[in-house]
């Protein structure tokens, strides 16, 4: 016990300064340290943790068991520490055996008792403390092993879900892969019915009664919409799918919008609708499909021809809008209902407007057109414009060209 009670006691200041060495019986330290902070006493590995130690006993008015690496005359030594708030000052123990810091103040008569009580009954709390710490173990045990059990029901639970997902994905890839045969199948023998429909329209009308005629504008007008419906289904599932193939390059996107706009004015003319066409003069070129950023363009320009009166106008314009080149289609329609905006963006979505023209629609057009932006990492608007009508917005990345 006697060994146990060797060591030292210090006095300092709330910063740790070291004021006072009330007691030394290693002799390591000498009245030179008096001025300097307690942690530069300590080797400098023990350093940081001499600092934690004199800020908790500010905070929390005692700290405990405060393992510090110390000189010595044979090199470096542990000494266990304790300390406690009195006052103004700092009362630091400091013994090589962990029980001893407790009877070191004790032995020391020239502390008044005020300073030991204080001491002695942070010691007696900081035990209490370490027992109820031991008695939670147990229920902490409890709880780990229910936590553990758990997490285990936690992972098997992800595990099949994991394998619920996979077997949906194959599910749905064999979905689209049937899709795809079924809609590719369909298509030859409509084109097919779609060019009888044409051939008998132009030359067999003179010899149809106006009924028989309307019977077969009627006609066409159906394989017409069914070979669009299979073409939508088409790209649709290859979006899906993650097969819709781009193939882009430098393009002139003011030429690609001119050919779209020249090509629906035919049909437009027929509906007495007028095509608005504006392009910035000097546009720079992007990086897009030709075809697919066609097809965008002549699905938004069909699209706003059946919401445009007879005699109404619509306006299409090419611009630059950095760092993008926008290609907008303003239609002066009924616009699109509040509310159902998202909804046109997703398979088979409609609105409450009805076509003008009494076209129907296949609810992909405009899903498809936000797909094949968004694969060329571009942007895909769609707003009520402002008096009246709906405002389509296609936005391509500019081209970049790379230094050889």
């Amino acid at each position: 016990m006697k060994d146990s009670r060797r060591g030292l006691s210090l006095r300092c200041d709330l910063g740790g300064i070291l004021l006072e060495i009330v007691r030394d019986d290693s002799g390591l330290w000498t009245e030179e340290g008096v001025g300097t902070h307690f942690a530069s006493l300590v080797e400098r590995g023990s350093m940081a943790r001499a600092l934690d130690f004199v800020v908790e006993i500010k905070k929390s008015g005692a700290a405990f068991d405060c393992e510090l690496a110390v000189p010595g005359p044979a090199g470096p030594g542990t000494m266990y520490f304790m300390g406690g708030r009195s006052g103004d000052s700092i009362l630091i123990s400091g013994c090589g055996a962990r029980d001893g810091t407790l009877l070191l103040y004790e032995e020391l008569s020239h502390l008044n008792s005020e300073h030991i009580d204080l001491i002695r009954g942070l010691s007696k709390s900081h035990a209490t403390e370490t027992a109820g710490a031991a008695r939670t173990v147990s229920g902490d045990a409890a709880m780990y092993d229910e936590i553990s059990r758990l997490n285990n029901e936690l992972v098997s639970a992800q595990r099949d879900l994991a394998k619920k997902n996979a077997d949906l994905e194959r599910l749905d890839e064999l979905k689209n892969r049937f899709l795809g045969m079924a809609v590719h199948d369909l298509r030859s023998p409509l084109a097919v019915l779609m060019t009888y429909a044409e051939f008998l329209m132009e030359e067999a009308s003179a010899l149809l009664g106006p009924e028989m005629a309307e019977l077969l504008v009627q006609m066409r007008g159906s394989v017409d919409f069914m070979l669009t419906l299979v073409e939508d289904l088409l790209d649709t599932s290859a979006i899906e799918s993650g097969k819709l193939r781009l193939d882009p390059s430098p393009t002139d996107l003011a030429r690609i919008a001119l050919e779209s706009a020249s090509a629906l004015r035919v049909l437009a003319a027929k509906r007495h609708i007028h095509i608005d066409f504006h392009a910035e003069d000097g546009l720079p070129l992007v990086l897009a499909d030709t075809h697919r950023s066609r097809q965008a363009m002549d699905n938004l320009l069909g699209n706003a021809m059946k919401y445009t009166d007879s005699g109404g106008s619509i306006e299409m314009a090419v611009n630059v809008v950095p760092p993008f080149v926008r290609i907008s289609i303003r239609d002066h329609g009924p616009g699109i209902p509040a509310g159902q905006m998202q909804k046109l963006l997703t398979p088979f979505g409609t609105t409450t407007v009805r076509s003008l023209s009494g076209e129907k629609s296949t609810g992909l057009g405009l899903l498809i057109t936000k797909r094949i932006i968004e694969g060329h990492g571009g942007k895909f608007n769609l707003t009520n414009a402002i008096p009246d009508g709906t405002l389509a917005e296609l936005y391509f990345p500019l081209y970049e060209r790379k230094e050889s």
